[in-house]
């Protein structure tokens, strides 16, 4: 359902989670047509372009890491898209080392094009969501929402993002050189898991005890009506789909 945020319309929660497929070739080349058009874009797209410093420090840091042959490919694809826009390969690869970085640059492209589309600033949008469903990150989500939960504008978003890109890129690094089983950048070194029914989460939660299921809605948002607000940006046209 698209919702239509017209004038005294407000948000009530923000979700970024991770995504079940990678984005392809299309939807990649429209990401960084928008970004390279957007003032506060064109800092995340300069900040890929220079992973290969990061790269560095990580692979002089640990062996595991410098014995990762693919690693400086993966940061060429980087470089590439963001300069030049090449997404064929980018969205061919299969890596942590590509997998983390990405979803933060492409949920965050969503977010720019969200506000821009709708013609809101970063504090309009965290004034709506702070004291009712907020901004919440899960799993490969989690980086984004705390890069733009803890700015006060667009500018301290993408610096945020910027920052917290090269958390994630050791991150992504650190996984794949554990993995023995990881033959030369082909395969995927993460574990995905579909659940067979509705409700097996909590089933398979309330085996272990201590345990919590954290994925739930809370009570006040239940208890109102809301507007919960999941990001699809496509970027064709600069035009974006909110469900």
């Amino acid at each position: 359902m698209v919702l239509d945020l017209g004038k005294g319309h407000s948000v009530s929660a923000a979700f970024f989670c991770p995504l079940s497929r990678a984005p392809d070739e299309e939807y990649l080349a429209g990401l960084h047509s928008f970004l390279r058009h957007n003032q506060y874009g064109q800092v995340i797209l300069q900040e890929l372009s220079s992973l290969d410093r990061i790269w560095t420090i990580f692979a002089n840091a640990r062996d595991d890491i410098q014995a990762l042959s693919q690693g400086p490919a993966f940061i060429d694809m980087f470089r590439e898209w963001a300069k030049n826009g090449d997404s064929g390969p980018l969205a061919a690869a299969r890596s942590g080392i590509i997998a983390l970085p990405l979803l933060l640059v492409l949920q965050i492209g969503q977010y720019l094009c969200y506000l821009e589309t709708y013609g809101l600033t970063h504090r309009e949008f965290v004034d709506d969501v702070r004291h009712v469903g907020g901004l919440q990150g899960y799993c490969g989500g989690l980086p984004a929402a705390i890069a733009i939960a803890c700015a006060k504008d667009e500018k301290e978003v993408v610096r945020n993002a910027s920052i917290i890109m090269r958390v994630v890129l050791g991150v992504g690094a650190c996984s794949e050189a554990a993995d023995d089983e990881y033959d030369n950048g082909i395969g995927s070194t993460t574990l995905a898991i579909r659940l067979k029914h509705a409700g097996q989460g909590d089933e398979i939660v309330r085996s272990f005890p201590g345990v919590c299921n954290t994925h739930k809605i809370p009570q006040k948002l239940k208890d109102e009506d809301t507007n919960l607000v999941y990001v699809d940006a496509c970027f064709s046209h600069y035009g974006s789909k909110v469900y």
